[in-house]
């Protein structure tokens, strides 16, 4: 599966770098909300193709959600945010560009390049038997009562893109915690660990050194 997967994520390079381009040249900061709706009618309009159902939820700024229904018991859940820490008129002064084979614009890295290679990260996965929920809004925390909402039955595994804003600011264990709580309950991870570290669980009372370093 893994290597189907690749293999179609790199004859679809062109396209995601045209996707990139079109993303960043959009102003999409927290002073330009109109901005963010834009790049969500721009994913949504690249996911209904694809046999998504195509929601976007009325907030400030606007979130997307799409589904696409499927029978399969294999099933995966990608989330994102639109936005970018970056104020109207950034898109005009450093448009998108690439030199040296490196990517350059406000936002590419977090997250509008992610974007894109999620959108055709779940081309791919359509393309080899999965179903596929996307749920896409603004990075200012993680909303786990949304997360909680979105998970089906089939769900087995959540890809959380961009786990930390730009400033460097990590999320909380009580959030990290809240959040491996609710994927064990679950089914959509085997242990309590959050952070890829064998001595990192979420059921102790103290943070643990592998939290506390990702904090400093």
């Amino acid at each position: 599966m893994e290597s189907k997967v690749l293999n179609a994520l790199a004859a679809y390079e062109a396209e995601i770098l045209d996707f990139t381009k079109e993303l960043v040249n959009i102003d999409s900061g927290v002073d330009c909300p109109e901005g963010v709706r834009a790049c969500a009618e721009l994913v949504a309009e690249k996911l209904r193709p694809l046999g998504f159902e195509v929601e976007l939820i009325e907030s400030e700024p606007v979130q997307l959600l799409a589904t696409r229904p499927c029978a399969g018991a294999k099933k995966v859940l990608l989330s994102g945010h639109l936005d970018t820490v970056f104020f109207k008129g950034e898109a005009a002064k450093r448009p998108f560009r690439i030199e040296d084979g490196i990517a350059y614009g406000p936002g590419v890295l977090d997250m509008k390049s992610g974007i894109a290679v999620l959108v055709y990260a779940v081309k791919a996965l359509i393309e080899n038997g999965w179903e596929t929920k996307v749920a896409w809004g603004h990075q200012q925390g993680i909303d786990i009562e949304a997360i909680k909402a979105a998970i089906t039955p089939q769900c087995r595994a959540m890809i959380l893109n961009s786990p930390n804003n730009p400033s460097g600011v990590v999320y909380s264990v009580e959030t990290l915690q809240k959040l491996a709580a609710l994927l064990k309950k679950k089914g959509c991870c085997q242990d309590d660990c959050v952070c890829g570290e064998e001595d990192c669980c979420v059921d102790c009372q103290e943070e643990c050194c592998c939290c506390e370093e990702a904090e400093a």
